[in-house]
Order: C-alpha cells, then sequence, then structure tokens
C-alpha cells in the first residue's frame, strides 16, 4: 500500500541523477585489487568455465562478486585471451580487393616455376615435376626430376629452359606441391596445353612463343612454300609484335574483368601504423592454425601488405 509512492520517488531519483541500483540476491563480495586477475581467469580459463564470451564471463563473476570497471577488465582479458586469439572463428570474414598484377610485354620476361610431386616413380626414376611457365604467352614446359634438391632444380633449369629460351628478368617461385596425372603422359599433355587457344588472351601458347601454329602429326606439309629468308625472318617478327601486343591487352583486360567480379564481395580491414594484431599460419603436415603471437604494424606498404614485426 505504502510502496507505491516510495517506488515512483526512487525512480524519479534514480533518473535524474542517472543512478545504477544494483539488486544483490545473494552474498556478493569486492574482492581485492590483486586477486581479480585470479578471479577472471578462473571464471574464462578453467575447463569449467570453457572460455566462453565476455558477457558470459560476466555473469559468472557477477554472481559472487562486484567491483568497480568489473565489465572493461573482462573485455580486456577476454580479448587477449591467446587460447580464444587461436581457436575460435573470425565471424567476419577479411576479403580485400584483387589487386592487379603487372604484366609482362615480351615472351619469357617473367617465368613461373613450380615442383609438383612426390608422384609414383616412373621406370627412369623420376618422381618429381619441375613446372615452368611464361607470364604472357603462358607458355609452358614441364621437366621430370628423380629429387628437388637445389643443385637438382638449377640444374634442370639451366639446361632445359635457359639453354633454349634464354635466361629470363624475372622467376617467380613459391615451390608449393600439387598433384597430377601420370607422369608417362607429361610431354604429351604439356603439347597439348601449348597447343590450344587460352582463355586469357585467346593465341595458342605455342603460336605465341614462336609466331606460327604448331604442326601436329594429322597435318600436311605445305609443299608450296618460295619465301626467302629474309622474308621469313621478317614475318615472324611482324607476327610477334602484333601477337603479342594483342595477347597483353587481352590479359589486362581479363585481368580487370576478374578484378569487378572479385570485388563485388571484399571486405577491406585498414591498418595504421602503431595497430595490434594476432598473426596466424597454417601448419604444412597437419593443416592446424599455430600462432605466432602478436605483432605491431609498422608502415603500410599497400592495401594488401603490410609489414609487421615481432613483438
Amino acid at each position: 500500500m505504502y510502496w507505491l509512492p516510495i517506488e515512483t520517488h526512487l525512480e524519479e531519483l534514480a533518473t535524474s541523477l542517472h543512478l545504477n541500483i544494483t539488486i544483490c540476491t545473494g552474498e556478493v563480495t569486492t574482492p581485492n585489487e590483486e586477486d581479480r586477475p585470479n578471479i577472471i581467469r578462473e571464471a574464462h580459463d578453467s575447463a569449467v568455465a570453457g572460455h566462453k564470451g565476455m558477457i558470459k564471463t560476466y555473469h559468472r563473476i557477477r554472481e559472487r562478486y562486484c567491483w568497480p570497471n568489473m565489465m572493461g577488465e573482462i573485455r580486456r582479458y577476454v580479448k587477449t585471451c591467446h587460447d580464444c586469439q587461436i581457436r575460435k572463428l573470425t565471424r567476419v570474414k577479411t576479403k580485400f580487393p584483387m589487386k592487379i598484377t603487372t604484366t609482362s610485354t615480351t615472351a619469357f620476361e617473367v617465368v613461373e616455376m613450380d615442383v609438383v610431386g612426390p608422384l609414383p616413380m616412373t621406370i627412369s626414376g623420376n618422381k618429381y615435376l619441375l613446372t615452368l611457365q611464361c607470364n604472357l604467352t603462358k607458355y609452358s614446359e614441364a621437366i621430370p626430376l628423380p629429387d628437388v634438391k637445389a643443385d637438382m632444380i638449377a640444374s634442370a633449369f639451366a639446361k632445359e629452359f635457359i639453354c633454349r629460351f634464354g635466361c629470363p628478368e624475372t622467376l617467380r617461385t613459391d615451390m608449393s606441391q600439387n598433384s597430377i596425372g601420370k607422369v608417362t603422359w607429361i610431354r604429351y599433355a604439356i603439347f597439348s596445353y601449348n597447343t590450344s587457344t587460352h582463355t586469357a588472351h585467346g593465341f595458342t601458347l605455342h603460336e605465341l612463343v614462336f609466331a606460327r601454329k604448331a604442326r601436329v602429326p594429322s597435318e600436311f606439309a605445305d609443299k608450296t612454300i618460295s619465301k626467302t629468308y629474309n622474308d621469313i625472318i621478317d614475318d615472324i617478327a611482324r607476327k610477334l609484335n602484333i601477337t603479342l601486343k594483342e595477347a597483353h591487352d587481352k590479359i589486362i583486360e581479363a585481368k580487370l574483368k576478374s578484378k569487378t567480379y572479385y570485388d563485388l564481395k571484399s571486405n577491406v580491414r585498414t591498418f595504421s601504423p602503431g595497430d595490434h594484431v594476432y598473426l596466424l599460419k597454417e601448419h604444412k603436415t597437419d593443416n592446424t592454425l599455430r600462432g605466432l603471437g602478436g605483432c605491431a604494424i609498422s608502415v603500410p606498404a599497400d592495401p594488401t601488405t603490410k609489414q609487421s614485426p615481432r613483438l
């Protein structure tokens, strides 16, 4: 009967003074400041706590304890928890816009190299393939190797590629391992690839390198050739200039088209010098994520690359 005016008065008082009223239904204590980190650790890290989020950790602690800025301390602890940063999934996936790479202007200016294997051993004892592809023409070569030691790769690259096509200005490689079909058919597969029209520039790869289409076994030789040596050289130079220029333009067009579709789903995260990030790296043997520790952004190189020294 008398509670209604009291309740109304308390409500008006709390509203005008911006007070927070805490209703305690059990025994709640204020722990010493040095004990608070251990309380948060127990409520978050223990086996029964299970590394829950900030709100659930707060309610677990709030059942027994209360102290000023308790939520802020819990928030900082959970955000910096080592196990949570490694194991919990990122709910908002970061996806940067596609970066247009540079395009070569001449054949074999830039060559991309990779190693495939180990594969079933052939009769000649080879278990790996050294694959090489021209960045502009997409002309490809595959060299069987018995192993992937540095001297073996260097020797095969020099003998099978440089001695035939010359030394490229730039050699790109990530040395990742993939899987393909039987090695005994690799020469036929590579020939088929090099004599097929590539979707990026609309030419066969053989045509862009040698200025003519490759002869196949079913093709009859032209017996009416009457061109002189100089005519043939001039014709080759003219065809190469035209086809390489057109291939260069079409590759750039294909890159821009691919970037347009890719960037529709981009989700950019921006970083500034001094921002702290956590670096994760996928382990090669078991595909698990390993934490490499906290890092600080130093000098932004470009929107997709950051230089981050280890803290």
